[in-house]
């Protein structure tokens, strides 16, 4: 499935509302093109492509290695931190 998330047997399509609803779920931690798209069975590419647009509308930034998280006046210092096990 390219555009569409299977969750308990439902197709979620993706769209702007669906990942601003995601980063918004995720802050103040960003997410990756990959991880959206590994967790919702997204095309990473559909995925990039959607994430640009809201970026060019302002409603994402983009961040250090791939990150994005919502667009905000008060998010100027915001880090990417990775955590291993």
């Amino acid at each position: 499935m390219s555009t569409y998330d299977t969750t308990l047997g439902l197709a979620v399509e993706l769209t702007e509302a669906k990942l601003l609803e995601l980063i918004e779920s995720a802050y103040p931690n960003p997410v990756t093109v990959e991880e959206l798209a590994v967790q919702h069975g997204w095309d990473a590419d559909a995925v990039n492509k959607t994430l640009t647009t809201l970026q060019e509308k302002g409603l994402v930034q983009a961040l250090e290695h791939g990150a994005f998280t919502r667009a905000g006046q008060a998010d100027t210092n915001v880090q990417v931190c990775f955590f291993y096990s």
